[in-house]
């Protein structure tokens, strides 16, 4: 049986022509070898299937389901295997991503098609269509790595790309912003952001720093090397102030100080005290101004009051300090002299 022929049916303008099969007539010859005819039949069955698949991306381009068209296209693709028509099953496959706008994967769509023997105008309009992809959507990626060979990991983009390759790195990649990864047996990986333009060109070098040498470990039964000595560093203690001599701090005649005066000015006001009522007792009774002496004589005996209690009160904690306090580096103290007590410094 001869091999099954292929014959196209027009799409539409935008899609390539399908595919269609029709079995011709047996030629006179010798006898097929055996196995022949086992082969003829499964490349029969596979392209009745192609041609399903086809008929129904068809049916879906027309619709404008673009994603559909492309899933029963990619079904049919390997089931062509060695025939020509898998020229055309490709071209349509890079025509659904284009309209997809799925501009990176629909170039190299383009791209395996036009590695083909395919010489009709479905070329011509491939290599339009890949000029045009490029003008529009696309930049250039120059990138050098030191040391030669790192591996490059490459993701985002428009499309979530997410891909490997070898330094140098030489790419037509889609507008937007990417991030690579850069490693190397032996040094630190590094990350870089990248940010492709439209028609630009974008060259980066990216050197790696090598990992810092180990020490090798001591073989089993080895003795480790001794440590080199350390030299101790002189360290100064803090100079503390030497104590003062003996005596008594400054608080004690401080409050001695203090009460002697509350007890002064009581007094003061005690004697303008008995003034203020001798004059009061001189003025009439019930009048005006006999009210406002009285009013001062109090006053007056309420400071006089005041004096005494606070006097008395600081003079005895002076008194208690003077006695029961520690020494201090003051040396004022108390001592006896001729008619009383003499404080000395």
């Amino acid at each position: 049986m001869r091999p099954q022929r292929i014959r196209a049916a027009l799409w539409s303008a935008l899609f390539v022509p399908g595919l269609a099969w029709a079995q011709s007539s047996p030629p006179v010859g010798p006898p097929s070898p055996p196995g022949a005819a086992s082969a003829a039949a499964t490349q029969s069955h596979q392209a009745r299937k192609a041609q399903a698949y086809v008929d129904l991306a068809a049916s879906f381009f027309q619709e404008k389901s673009y994603a559909e068209a492309l899933a029963e296209l990619r079904k049919a693709e390997p089931l062509l295997a060695g025939d020509p028509a898998q020229a055309a099953v490709r071209f349509n496959i890079a025509r659904c991503l284009e309209e997809m706008k799925r501009p990176g994967e629909a170039l190299a769509a383009y791209g395996l098609y036009l590695v083909s023997d395919d010489q009709g105008p479905k070329r011509a309009r491939a290599e339009a269509a890949v000029t045009k992809l490029k003008a529009e959507h696309f930049g250039r990626l120059g990138l050098t790595c030191l040391p030669e060979g790192a591996m490059v990991t490459l993701e985002g983009g428009p499309e979530g790309l997410k891909e490997e390759r070898r330094c140098p790195v030489s790419a037509e990649l889609p507008a937007g912003q990417y991030a690579a990864w850069i490693r190397a047996a032996g040094h630190d990986e590094r990350r870089i952001e990248l940010v492709l333009s439209v028609g630009q060109a974008r060259v980066e070098r990216v050197e790696l720093r090598k990992f810092a040498p180990m020490a090798p470990e001591p073989a089993a039964g080895a003795s480790r090397p001794a440590p080199a000595p350390v030299r101790a560093a002189a360290v100064e203690a803090p100079v503390q102030p030497a104590p003062a001599e003996g005596g008594r701090g400054p608080w004690p005649w401080v409050a001695l100080g203090t009460g002697g005066l509350a007890l002064v000015g009581g007094g003061v006001l005690h004697v303008m005290m008995a003034g203020a009522r001798d004059d009061a007792a001189k003025t009439a009774p019930g009048s005006a101004a006999r009210a406002d002496k009285t009013d001062t004589f109090e006053t007056l005996r309420t400071g006089a009051l005041v004096g005494y209690g606070v006097g008395a009160a600081v003079t005895g904690v002076g008194v208690w300090l003077l006695l029961r306090a520690p020494a201090t580096g003051t040396t004022a103290r108390v001592v006896p002299a001729p008619g009383g007590l003499e404080v000395r410094f």
